[in-house]
């Protein structure tokens, strides 16, 4: 079954719009199967392959890019896959004498083995291509100068034997141009095809590992850059390019390539890192990474601005003052030249700056495009060094004879706008492709023409936003005595949003605030059958979600010390989130228990509904309005003044709101006698048991997909042994003790009339231990806080007969002062006393005391005398004494006893 052009934009639609709106996307790989060009076939179509890839590919890329910059979350934790590239990057890379990184491609082994032959197919997209530049002599001309260009820098070599054995099975790659006439440096680009698939359906990027994303995102890079008073820009002279690929890996590198078509066709390996494959944005900023972690001890300033404020190839960063920005340039012109990389194009809000940069190196425009994609069919974002202000350049629109939802949503995936300045404006454009999502329309049908009319006019309007210009930097304040981060939510029916201020206050009370950035959303369609509509009130707390989120990527991106106060206008909102999570809902409680961690350091408050910003991000606004709207530039009036103007705090009962509306959880007492665990009864003995139950959790954890990489085999190990263990003594206390888990988890202690009261008892990993006093002793922690054993439990006699047998059927005092060392068995003397006289061997080998008859006495003890007439001497010593002061020697001296034998 072969998915048609419609199907496939209504399917990409459907996740990009619930991605917006923050429902959960399906995990269907959409785009993969658009690149197949099949569903459920065996062998993708190269005919659809073609026609999809020229309708769709730019539309797909606005459409990614614009969903994902509305997104204000980005995942920390890197997959198996993503650690198996990061250390291959770390055992393989090298550089040479030059000092140039020479890298590898991070190849999946068992993918890279299953390509097949790819020359064909790279010959004829090579004769496709050489058809198209013999009709174009100008362009012809450029692409041949490129390719003499790569020729001549040694970036790539001619192989004219290809009977040579290489590692892996060659991979030839198509090649096409992409033209850039508003570029100043280059006006065609080469790019390679490394997603063409060979005869058995796999290209060498199915073969290669992505990577991880290693570098800050664009806003947060923007975030950060608005704080420098001094700025500047470069980028880096064909990064990519000025890495080296290893030689092994060369092969997977092929072009076919001739100046003309009567001469043959001639084969190239790339040498560098190549625009096209997908491991190669990784391997570019990772040895950006690797060169900052090199520099730090030479160059430290300049490593740390390698490390942070690069996105892709852009730098952009800034400095205190003029003489701490000389510094930096110098040692990144040094650090970045030391491993090949050229930083050009560079431009400063400050002319002294510049003034120590080669002029060859500069860039003279007036206004510079800060997105790394632009194009003149995009509303960029600009920077005016001279005024040091962003301004916006508005898309060049198509005249089309008829609105279809297609062309609205491609022009609505134009508008670029990271930081969310144009927050409001782009909320009107998504709701607009929201509602045309709501009416089912197929992509290609022409819209009602008061529908037509009111997207022309909104497109007619943007051209106002040419005249809006917002200042960079937010810190306009010499030594300000501090700084505040001011966010605010709020949420409509259709949207909802979040937006962030910083306030500066001087030392002569002078205050500026400044918008900061601001994310929105569209809420949830609705009114379907697998989605109801949400209420306003859990919008409200969605919107208090995504302000906590864009509050998060704001405080990791300045990294400065401030306060912080977050403003909603929802009362109900703010009561959820003063009380315990567990008290609401599930919806509520999960929100509530996220915003309250990553909203712990600020304070939370009420602004009334009229002076929140927030909400005109919620509702949106017409560019001619929000050009002239000083609350969403500035915040509310009050903000600008002492904080004794400012709201007064609103302090909430739950008998404010109506009982349906609270969302609170209804609690329902449960009773229950916890049945004995049956595993106790698997094995007869500790040890057994114990072994039994390691064996367990081992295989718990080798069948978890991501301990897939650590795998435990072979014998059982200590740690396993000791984990096992303390499973054990867990589960019995909890069948026996949890009356007392559950009060040293509530109170912090156990009840009065608890019989573990004496032991003063911890909790430890979820396992109770005695307190005691001996927390300054040296010994071991298993000595001062042994773990508790119920009594007249199983495993308590499994315990106590394990150390009888262990100590060689020692009596019940040996055994006791044993186990306490590590547990400490209730009534244990007891128990004790039960094994030892229930152990048969011992009841077997007990010992019988045999009583000595005495001998008789002698006649001088039974006969009667006078006293000492019969005696008898004991002679003891030798013995040391001083007989005067303490500095005499000692004298030896024996004792002499006497005894009488009288009776």
């Amino acid at each position: 079954m072969i998915i048609g052009v419609d199907s496939y934009y209504d399917l990409l639609l459907e996740g990009l719009i619930r991605l917006g709106s923050g429902q959960p996307v399906l995990q269907n790989t959409l785009l993969g199967w658009v690149v197949s060009g099949r569903v459920g076939t065996s062998r993708p179509d190269p005919k659809i392959v073609s026609i999809v890839h020229v309708c769709t590919q730019d539309f797909d890329e606005k459409l990614s890019r614009f969903w994902e910059l509305e997104s204000c979350q980005s995942s920390s934790t890197m997959s198996v896959e993503e650690s198996i590239c990061e250390d291959n990057f770390a055992a393989t890379t090298t550089r040479d004498a030059s000092g140039r990184f020479i890298v590898e491609l991070p190849v999946k082994p068992s993918v890279v083995s299953m390509l097949g032959n790819s020359y064909e197919i790279a010959k004829r997209r090579f004769l496709s291509v050489e058809r198209r530049l013999q009709a174009n002599p100008q362009l012809k001309s450029a692409y041949s100068a490129f390719i003499e260009e790569y020729l001549l820098l040694g970036h790539m070599e001619e192989i004219t034997d290809i009977t040579v054995p290489t590692q892996y099975t060659p991979y030839y790659l198509p090649h096409h141009c992409i033209q850039r006439p508003d570029s100043l440096t280059t006006k065609l680009r080469v790019v390679f095809d490394a997603s063409c698939v060979t005869d058995t359906g796999i290209s060498l990027n199915d073969a290669l590992m992505v990577g991880p994303v290693i570098q800050d995102d664009l806003v947060s890079i923007i975030l950060r850059w608005r704080i420098h008073q001094f700025v500047f820009i470069a980028d880096v002279e064909k990064m990519f390019r000025q890495i080296l690929m290893h030689p092994s890996f060369r092969c997977l590198l092929r072009i076919l390539w001739r100046d003309d078509p009567s001469q043959p066709i001639r084969i190239f390996e790339l040498a560098t890192v190549t625009y096209g494959t997908s491991s190669a944005p990784y391997l570019a900023t990772r040895c950006l990474q690797e060169l900052s972690k090199v520099g730090l001890q030479s160059h430290p300033d300049a490593a740390e601005v390698v490390g942070k404020d690069f996105y892709m190839d852009d730098l952009l960063t800034g400095c205190r003052d003029v003489e701490s920005g000389r510094i930096l340039v110098n040692q990144l012109l040094q650090l970045m030249c030391s491993a090949g990389f050229q930083l050009r194009k560079w431009s400063s809000n400050s002319s002294e700056l510049l003034a120590h940069i080669p002029e060859s190196l500069r860039d003279e425009r007036n206004v510079l495009g800060l997105d790394p994609g632009a194009s003149i069919k995009t509303l960029g974002l600009r920077w005016e060094p001279a005024s040091d202000v962003f301004g916006f350049h508005v898309p060049k629109w198509k005249d089309h004879s008829h609105i279809t939802k297609r062309i609205v949503a491609s022009d609505t995936a134009s508008l670029f706008d990271p930081p969310g300045f144009l927050g409001p404006v782009i909320v009107v454009a998504k709701m607009f492709v929201q509602d045309l999502w709501r009416s089912n329309r197929s992509w290609d049908e022409p819209l009602e023409n008061e529908i037509q009319q009111g997207w022309l006019q909104f497109r007619s309007q943007l051209v106002i936003v040419e005249t809006i210009t917002v200042p960079r930097w937010v810190i306009p304040i010499v030594d300000p005595t501090h700084i505040e981060l001011h966010g605010f939510c709020d949420a409509s029916e259709r949207a909802y949003g979040a937006c962030i201020y910083l306030r500066v206050v001087s030392t002569s009370g002078d205050t500026s605030v400044k918008l900061l950035t601001s994310k929105s959303k569209l809420a949830p369609l609705g009114n379907t059958r697998k989605q109801k509509k949400i209420c306003l009130a859990r919008l409200e707390l969605s919107s208090a979600l995504l302000l906590s989120h864009l509050y998060q990527k704001v405080q990791k991106a300045l990294n400065l010390s401030m306060k912080c106060f977050f403003w909603t206008d929802s009362t109900i909102v703010l009561h959820w989130i003063s009380a315990a999570p567990s008290r609401w809902k599930t919806f509520v409680a999960n929100r509530v228990s996220e915003i309250q961690h990553l909203t712990a350091d600020g304070l939370w408050a009420h602004v009334p509904g009229s002076e929140n910003p927030a909400d005109i991000i919620s509702r949106g606004m017409l560019p001619a309005e929000l050009k002239c709207c000083t609350v969403w530039w500035n915040g509310p009036p009050w903000l600008s003044q002492p904080n004794r103007f400012w709201p007064p705090l609103v302090r909430l009962t739950s008998g404010d709101f109506p009982t349906d509306e609270l969302e609170e959880r209804s609690i329902t007492l449960v009773i229950q006698t916890r049945e004995p665990d049956p595993i106790f009864d698997l094995r007869s003995s500790y040890v057994k048991l114990v072994s039994l139950v390691a064996h367990l959790l081992r295989f718990v954890h080798n069948c978890k997909q991501r301990m897939q990489q650590e795998r435990k085999t072979g014998f059982l190990r200590i740690i396993e042994f000791n984990e096992a263990r303390n499973v054990l003594v867990r589960l019995a206390q909890q069948e026996t003790l949890a009356d007392d888990i559950h009060a040293i988890t509530t109170n912090g202690e156990v009840n009065r009339n608890s019989k573990l009261k004496t032991l003063t008892p911890i909790l430890e990993n979820g396992t109770l231990k005695v307190g005691g006093r001996l927390h300054n002793a040296l010994i071991s922690e298993n000595r001062k806080h042994p773990m508790i054993l119920p009594a007249n439990h199983r495993f308590t006699e499994m315990v106590v007969t394990h150390y009888h047998l262990k100590l060689l059927h020692a009596g019940s005092q040996l055994m006791i002062a044993s186990l306490r060392e590590q547990f400490w068995p209730l009534r244990v003397r007891n128990l004790a006393r039960k094994v030892v006289q229930g152990c048969i061997k011992c009841y077997r080998c007990k010992p019988t005391i045999q009583e000595q008859l005495m001998g008789d006495l002698p006649s001088e003890r039974v006969t009667p005398t006078y006293p000492f007439l019969k005696t008898v001497v004991d002679l003891c010593g030798p013995l040391f004494y001083r007989h005067v002061g303490r500095k005499t020697p000692p004298v030896k001296c024996f004792v002499a006893i006497f005894v009488c034998l009288r009776i």
